[in-house]
């Protein structure tokens, strides 16, 4: 499934002209779930690294992971805080309820110019721009 995904959001850059090995793509969420610590068992370790081998730079962003945590399970570095943009593409992983209150406007700001938001699950609203879901 994370690969299938991870081609999915390659494509959609691709077809973006967005240059995908020169590419800083944001990942919001890690844990298992939303509005949950535990990272057991997360898929979303598997995409972090099927994305990393297109792209210049993967940033994980978690508020709720603990980032030692992480690291020893995974090898991956998270960040607690929302970390600067711009991003070419920003992907809503696992929808925490502090990723989810900045809303679309915030996640956007994020996003370079043509950049893509990939709403892995559905949270935002449909008519918001440049949206995935």
């Amino acid at each position: 499934m994370s690969s299938f995904v991870a081609q999915d959001i390659i494509k959609m850059m691709v077809k973006r002209k967005l240059r995908v090995d020169d590419a800083r793509i944001l990942v919001m969420g890690f844990t298992f779930k939303e509005n949950c610590p535990d990272i057991r068992n997360t898929k979303v370790a598997d995409l972090v690294r099927e994305l990393d081998d297109y792209t210049k730079e993967v940033v994980l962003y978690d508020p709720q992971a603990n980032p030692e945590e992480v690291k020893q399970a995974y090898g991956l570095g998270v960040m607690n805080d929302l970390p600067d943009g711009p991003f070419d593409a920003v992907i809503l992983a696992v929808p925490h309820a502090e990723i989810v209150s900045l809303g679309v406007e915030r996640i956007e700001a994020l996003l370079c110019e043509g950049g893509l938001l990939y709403d892995l699950k559905s949270v935002l609203p449909p008519q918001a721009g440049r949206v995935r879901i």
